[in-house]
């Protein structure tokens, strides 16, 4: 063989061999970017409920706010970093006007820890008017809150609220205050706790793509009516 032919031969072996180095590596290269991207749709943003109670209505419907805040006290299921509330008028036979709602993390009672209370605010704006039969879902709001910590969200009804959609028979851990705008309030002395809840349905934490939620379905006790709250357990 002559040396010419042996040069070319080894040209064409060095191209082939990279060539197929080049191949292998561009496949490479795109199984790699798919695994990225299947983590980043993992991490990816998405809304949860954290806590959260519908609305009831009944004929026997007496709960009617005027010119009153009412804070309750939930206990969250999974922490964060974001959180936004829904508040229903879903049983209601008018507009529901909010004036003004806060959330923080709970001290104890009706007070808040100073500083964590962050004013909720409905595209933008600090006041809403909910259609009867609707939910209005506010901003995003940013706080760390640890995992099974306590919030209290505060909302103030300027007007006439109308027969209230309602949750009974839950633990007392609503506070209703006497006249005034009182969302931004440290404490709410002298306020008695209810064992109900209003307007409230849920509020929900920013969580990555691939979280879940469990569902409990059941009677008051579900509900948590008594101190045997089974679901805590089941958490």
């Amino acid at each position: 063989m002559s040396t010419l032919t042996k040069k070319i031969g080894l040209l064409f072996g060095f191209l082939l061999s990279t060539s197929c180095a080049m191949v292998a590596a561009a496949d490479l290269t795109e199984d790699s970017l798919q695994y990225e991207n299947s983590l980043h749709d993992s991490y990816r943003e998405q809304w949860v409920a954290t806590w959260t109670k519908p609305g009831t209505a009944s004929a026997e419907n007496t709960n009617i706010f005027e010119n009153q805040t009412i804070r309750q006290v939930i206990n969250v299921s999974s922490g964060g970093q974001r959180f936004r509330i829904r508040i229903s008028n879903a049983f209601g036979v008018q507009p529901l006007k909010v004036g003004a709602a806060q959330l923080a993390i709970q001290a104890s009672g009706a007070a808040i820890i100073p500083g964590t209370n962050r004013p909720l605010k409905f595209s933008g704006l600090p006041t809403i008017s909910i259609p009867a039969g609707a939910v209005a879902v506010s901003d995003p709001i940013d706080l760390s809150v640890a995992t099974q910590a306590k919030l209290s969200i505060s909302i103030y009804f300027p007007g006439n609220t109308g027969p209230a959609t309602y949750v009974e028979g839950i633990n007392k851990n609503t506070y209703i205050t006497g006249t005034g705008n009182f969302t931004g309030a440290l404490n709410l002395p002298g306020v008695d706790p209810v064992a109900a809840g209003f307007f409230l349905s849920a509020v929900e934490v920013s969580a990555r793509k691939n979280s879940g939620v469990v569902v409990a379905f059941g009677d008051s006790v579900t509900s948590g009516a008594t101190a045997t709250n089974w679901p805590a357990f089941l958490f």
